[in-house]
């Protein structure tokens, strides 16, 4: 599958990045903590909870990281930074432990930062290229399934509805020249469908044009009757 990148390849070098030890860092630190920032932060864990039917009600956070991927910077005496570019990982109180969502931000020189929001976990995707590699991650979920003999039984809400439960980032991008071609990255997620966990493995691979190669490999694994927790994965039952 191909796709679109819809975040700059600076962006895939999240989960490597570090907090520079700055006054700019600790005035973004500062930034992203306020009323404005941690509205859009609610609003988009929210959004993402009734997506994935997560009963997890959003009150306040319980837990917040800010991950520069270009240090910010203020101009004259405006609220907003002027340019930059970082991720705000957090979680919420009543989460599970290291339940994480992530939203990334880009500065607009005289506006308000464009806001992009970004998978549940690890992963390094966008919503947008969520979207575009939901369809196939489901479909070889499904196919996996009935490979193994399972009747696959799906519906549009309750426990029989497929959902990508959580994210989790394998192998990061290295870019060590910039080139969004060398950013190839992979992920595992973890697909509940049919009362049963299954593990899809996407490769994501830049093309260097602007667009993206996703492959997708999968491997199940037998639930037993009954609600059970994800293997290494928030126990959303529990929560």
């Amino acid at each position: 599958m191909k796709t679109l990148l819809v975040i700059s390849a600076v962006v895939l070098l999240a989960s490597c990045a570090t907090i520079p030890d700055s006054q700019a860092a600790m005035t973004a630190e500062k930034y992203i903590r306020g009323e404005h920032i941690v509205g859009i932060l609610l609003k988009e864990a929210e959004e993402w909870n009734e997506f994935l039917e997560i009963p997890i009600e959003v009150r306040e956070l319980s837990y917040l990281h800010l991950i520069i991927l270009i240090p910010p910077e203020w101009t004259g005496g405006e609220s907003n930074p002027s340019s930059g570019s970082w991720i705000v990982r957090y979680s919420l109180t009543g989460a599970p432990e290291n339940f994480w969502y992530n939203v990334a931000f880009q500065a607009i020189p005289g506006g308000t930062p464009h806001v992009v929001p970004m998978a549940m976990g690890e992963s390094l995707t966008t919503r947008e290229l969520f979207d575009d590699a939901i369809r196939d991650v489901l479909s070889a979920a499904r196919m996996k399934l009935r490979e193994d003999g399972y009747e696959v039984r799906i519906e549009a809400a309750g426990p029989w509805k497929p959902v990508v439960a959580y994210t989790f980032l394998v192998t990061s991008p290295n870019l060590t020249t910039g080139s969004a071609a060398e950013g190839a990255w992979r992920e595992k997620w973890i697909v509940r469908m049919n009362r049963m966990d299954t593990e899809v493995w996407l490769d994501f691979l830049p093309d260097g044009e602007g667009g993206t190669n996703i492959v997708v490999t999968v491997e199940t694994e037998e639930r037993s009757e009954g609600p059970m927790p994800l293997q290494a994965a928030p126990d959303f039952e529990s929560a």
